[in-house]
């Protein structure tokens, strides 16, 4: 999965993401492109899984819950590298 952010220095304006899996990735992906819009980087680095499945509003089995928080942890991930906190390579799962 790949997530794209634009920020200002502030606040995230506009969330984008692209990939294939499963329907409950997908849906998380596509909510939290919305959810996102308008937090801060900080507030994102806060968001936890109970937040994410808050969020899906619906009961997601411990077999499924990596598939609802794919995209928030990409996104994650990803601000952590652009804040240099973290490497590319320390994000790669084998």
């Amino acid at each position: 999965m790949d997530v794209q952010l634009k920020d200002d220095n502030e606040t995230i304006k506009y969330v984008s993401f692209t990939g294939d899996g499963c329907a409950i990735s997908q849906a998380s992906a596509s909510m939290l492109s919305q959810h996102l819009q308008g937090m801060t980087l900080e507030e994102l680095d806060e968001l936890d899984t109970d937040d994410v499945t808050e969020m899906l509003g619906v009961d997601i089995s411990p077999m499924r819950i990596k598939c609802a928080v794919l995209a928030r942890q990409v996104a994650q991930d990803g601000a952590a590298i652009h804040d240099g906190e973290i490497t590319l390579e320390a994000t790669t799962v084998e």
